[in-house]
């Protein structure tokens, strides 16, 4: 069986050539020339063609040599690791992945992201460790809580102590010298997880069984005075383990945590900071108490830690997209489980992606990575980067969205059915395809395996979950007295005014912020426009 690289976007064109013909000329083909509302120009962005997807939206890729007698050969691991090249990667140590979800959510019928991202990591291996937490507002530290605990919990934020130091002796319990140290969160998690990137920078890492001394960690890292980080330097030279965190995750990190703002350090010491630091933002969030909390190095730092003659100072390799929708939509759990297609997908797969241009050695279940609508075939032995798709899908699979009849996302992976279960490589990617010389798709391809760009492009045409329109008791807190951004009329300076939010949106600060590809084809196929208030000389940059 040959497979021939077709130039339709998947890999393989099975259409006639009429039908071929007639869609190259359809309205589906029509260039992108029309300004995007309150985008101006996107220079980044191609014209659109016809079968315009990445070549990397390709159904499945063909055999090296195009020999039916290759088949079998293609095979993929069953679990594979996020780096950029397999075959060349050499781990240091294990990984300890710490994932922390968001105010209120556990894992129930309608996950957030976290809960998706933990179910595609392989666990109980010599070479992973995994930690997730419940939100805030689901525990104490002493086991679940409700009622009036739970209330006080979400509203105020009184248990973030208890989640810091919880996942910090996770690690405290679990580190070697050598070990990669990622965390990812949402919402108030992902508040959570840079906390506790900071008070390892700060204070450093306590060895395993001392226990004891967790408290005054959290109480050095804590104080954000001259005096405090005098104290946390000292501290850390005294008791505890100089280490970086490789990489930090997050989705839709707010700025503070509970009604009445709670702000602890979360800027790192000029030489101990993330290696890598990813950031999926919400376009429509609007609410009073959720503003964007985006990554940034105080300009004092220096005043307040001395840097000796033996550190280095470490750039933090930094990356913050802004996606369609709002809190819930980018950081998930707006939507039940079963769901076919939803906003929160999209930023869910662009992270698990970060993860494999970072290096940062997650070993992830392909099955599990299949039904969450990645293209795994892009993914091992080599990375492949996704590249701005130029055009839709074909005809025949928009009608089959438009009709429902699209198969469900979980059965991707029943394409790539262990072919020995007793064989390490034993997922491979080829029996979709008939075991004849046609280079027409399986049924069972056709049905069920959507490829990866196209799930984006239908999920982006998903409803956006606005809790100021479909639960209209957060309305209370948008006359609440706040700090809102405003850009100054006579200077490019952004200034706090003290006023009522009333539904204003986030500012877009950036003079190039990233704009994730899935925004522009809403805009173009929906009545849709961003309105985020933005910097007078800001220029959209697209990305994927």
């Amino acid at each position: 069986m040959g497979l021939e690289q077709m130039d339709g976007p998947y890999g393989y064109d099975a259409r006639p050539s009429d039908a071929r013909s007639a869609y190259a000329n359809s309205a589906y083909a029509t260039p992108l020339t029309e300004d995007m509302p309150d985008l101006d120009d996107v220079p980044d962005m191609p014209a659109l063609q016809p079968n315009g997807f990445s070549k990397y939206a390709n159904g499945l890729s063909k055999p090296a040599n195009g020999d039916s007698k290759s088949v079998e050969h293609i095979k993929i691991p069953r679990e594979i690791r996020a780096v950029k090249d397999a075959e060349s990667y050499e781990p240091t140590g294990k990984n300890i992945v710490i994932c922390l979800d968001g105010t209120g959510d556990q894992f129930d019928a309608d996950n957030s992201n976290i809960v998706h991202f933990v179910s595609c990591l392989k666990k109980a291996v010599p070479e992973q460790v995994t930690y997730y937490q419940s939100g805030i507002g689901t525990y104490d530290g002493g086991g679940v809580t409700n009622g009036i605990n739970a209330g006080l919990d979400m509203a105020v934020g009184s248990g973030l102590g208890v989640h810091i130091r919880d996942a910090y002796m996770f690690i405290q319990a679990h580190y070697k010298q050598g070990d990669k140290i990622c965390l990812l969160g949402f919402s108030r998690g992902a508040y959570t997880a840079r906390c506790l990137a900071g008070m390892i920078h700060k204070v450093g890492l306590l060895p395993a069984g001392n226990v004891s001394q967790v408290p005054f960690a959290y109480k050095y890292y804590k104080d954000d005075t001259d005096e405090g980080w005098e104290m946390s330097q000292e501290f850390r030279k005294t008791f505890c383990i100089p280490v970086n965190v490789y990489f930090v995750g997050v989705f839709d990190s707010v700025a503070s945590v509970g009604f009445f703002p709670r702000k602890l350090p979360l800027s790192s010491t000029p030489t101990h900071r993330a290696e890598y630091f990813r950031h999926a933002m919400a376009l429509d969030e609007h609410r009073a108490k959720f503003k964007a909390c985006r990554y940034k190095v105080k300009d004092s730092m220096g005043e307040k830690y001395t840097v000796s003659a033996e550190e280095d100072v470490v750039d933090t390799d930094v990356r913050e997209v802004w996606f369609t929708g709002c809190h819930a939509d980018v950081g998930g759990g707006a939507v039940k489980n079963e769901v076919r297609h939803k906003l929160a997908q999209i930023p869910l797969r662009w992270m698990i992606r970060q993860c494999f241009e970072c290096d940062t050695g997650i070993i992830f279940k392909t099955p599990n990575l299949a039904n969450e609508g990645l293209d795994i075939h892009t993914l091992w032995p080599k990375y492949e980067p996704l590249s701005v798709p130029t055009g839709p899908p074909p005809p025949d699979m928009l009608d089959r969205y438009h009709k429902g009849l699209l198969g469900p996302i979980h059965r991707r992976s029943s394409l790539l059915e262990p072919v020995d279960h007793n064989d390490e490589y034993g997922m491979h990617h080829l029996k979709i395809y008939k075991e004849t010389d046609s280079e027409k798709p399986s049924a069972d391809l056709h049905e069920h395996w959507t490829p990866e760009q196209v799930e984006d492009y239908f999920d982006a045409l998903q409803k956006v979950n606005d809790q100021l329109v479909d639960a209209k008791g957060w309305w209370v807190l948008e006359l609440w007295p706040i700090k809102i951004r405003h850009q100054a009329k006579d200077s490019d300076a952004w200034v706090k005014k003290i006023g009522l939010n009333l539904g204003t949106y986030r500012a877009v600060q950036d003079k190039t912020p990233n704009l994730h590809w899935t925004v522009k084809h809403r805009t173009d196929q929906m009545e849709y426009r961003v309105r985020t208030r933005m910097d007078r000389k800001a220029e959209w940059r697209v990305v994927v």
